[in-house]
């Protein structure tokens, strides 16, 4: 049996007709060295979320719900017409139909549960994969479009898979498989969904159940920066990073990868890499196991009204002025900051709420960088400590954790200094 690659294209490397020939090349070009492909689309971008809206509307606004949906499948009509895929017509009008009479459906009977939420949602894969198939026919490419839940069983707290000898038996007489990432079916045949940013996750269950050689995640971008590029531009690409490295960084809030993408490929060693469709010669980042890793990463989520905190002893007493509380972490031993700036832990506030709202900066780092995190922290109190116009204004960094393997540093501060501290972290951790 041939070596599997799995390709994963996100929306934006299927937003128009531009991008189905650009996901055409890079496809054929693979198949060049005697490969079969699983190919796992998601929805074209903009798609999941005009399918959300119809979902929140469906009761109430039937006639604005079916509008929605027919100028999702204006846009997909049209990429078939530019493409001249005039064999694509009649199963996208299909689609259409069967998803109109779930709306009209809906709204007779008053009643909205999950199985038809995820029905309206799957829509856009179902496009994606309707299109790209018949695109790859029309390239010559042996292919085959298959419905992911027939595969891929999820139960909202783990999956598993099904009919694998028979989906190897289609990979023998095919060289492309497209499958629809972000849905599943239920133990009980009802399709449902993995959540947003689950095709990632459904592209690693492919790889996994079927041994791949690597799995690859196509997308905007060459592969994960240090920090959002619309922070920081032109920021320093990650050449390679660990498979627990980058879960981290997809659980605090970088946005790489949805969180569980990678579980199913650690037990397999799998490995993956993260590609931008614009660019497909271009730079990416490669994520295994047994790297010696040279990275950091800085993340943050805002508009937080509520946070609580964990016991004193979690403490280290320390503080700094400017922007919220104080330092808190799991092992007191990692960082010392001056002495002068002591505080007894024991009248610390262990719950904040705050109106105008907060920002978690998250800063992941490998462990040559601990002593650039130090003089980070050190120089964070330095700049800010004489800026705050109250000195009941304090700059919150919690949670520092410096285990040498996963090391990583929590700062809380308000959302309008945000982008300021980001800016001021990545200056001195990319120097």
């Amino acid at each position: 049996m041939k070596e599997i690659l799995i390709q994963k294209f996100g929306g934006t490397s299927l937003k128009d007709s531009s991008m189905f020939i650009r996901v055409g090349q890079i496809v054929s070009n693979y198949l060049k060295v005697g490969i079969n492909i699983v190919v796992v689309v998601s929805a074209p971008a903009g798609f999941t979320n005009k399918l959300t809206e119809i979902n929140s509307i469906v009761l109430i606004d039937e006639e604005k719900a079916v509008s929605l949906l027919f100028e999702l499948y204006q846009r997909a009509l049209q990429v078939a017409n530019d493409l001249e895929l005039n064999e694509a017509k009649v199963p996208l009008d299909t689609l259409l139909n069967e998803t109109n009479s779930i709306i009209k459906g809906t709204t007779l009977l008053g009643e909205l549960n999950n199985e038809i939420c995820s029905k309206i949602l799957s829509f856009g894969e179902r496009v994606s994969s309707c299109l790209l198939n018949f695109y790859f026919h029309k390239l010559g490419i042996v292919s085959l479009e298959i419905y992911s839940p027939n595969y891929i069983i999820y139960d909202s707290i783990k999956y598993s898979f099904k009919t694998k000898e028979l989906l190897q038996q289609k990979l023998n007489i095919n060289q492309v498989i497209v499958a629809q990432g972000y849905i599943a079916s239920t133990i009980q045949g009802e399709i449902t969904t993995l959540g947003r940013g689950g095709s990632d996750w459904s592209a690693s269950i492919f790889g996994a159940e079927l041994n791949a050689k690597e799995v690859q995640i196509w997308t905007d971008v060459e592969g994960v920066y240090s920090i959002d590029p619309r922070i920081i531009e032109n920021p320093k690409p990650i050449s390679n990073i660990s498979f627990n490295s980058i879960k981290n960084a997809a659980i605090f809030g970088a946005k790489v990868l949805h969180p569980e993408t990678l579980s199913p490929l650690i037990e397999n060693s799998i490995p993956v890499k993260v590609l931008s469709t614009f660019k497909p010669n271009g730079g990416f980042t490669t994520i295994r196991d047994n790297y010696n890793e040279d990275y950091f990463i800085i993340s943050v989520k805002k508009e937080i009204k509520s946070i609580k905190f964990k016991e004193s002893e979690d403490i280290i007493n320390y503080m700094v002025s400017f922007s919220l509380l104080s330092i808190i972490s799991k092992n007191s031993n990692q960082f010392y900051l001056d002495s002068e700036l002591n505080f007894d832990s024991n009248d610390f506030i262990k719950n904040i709420n705050y109106t105008e709202g907060l920002a978690i900066i998250t800063i992941l780092f490998s462990e040559n960088h601990i002593s650039k995190v130090y003089h980070l922290l050190s120089s964070i109190c330095a700049k800010f400590n004489t800026n705050g116009s109250n000195e009941n204004e304090k700059l919150l960094i919690c949670e520092v954790i410096s285990d040498f393997s996963n090391s990583k540093v929590h700062l809380i501060v308000e959302n309008r200094e945000a982008e300021l501290i980001c800016k001021f972290a990545y200056d001195i951790l990319a120097d």
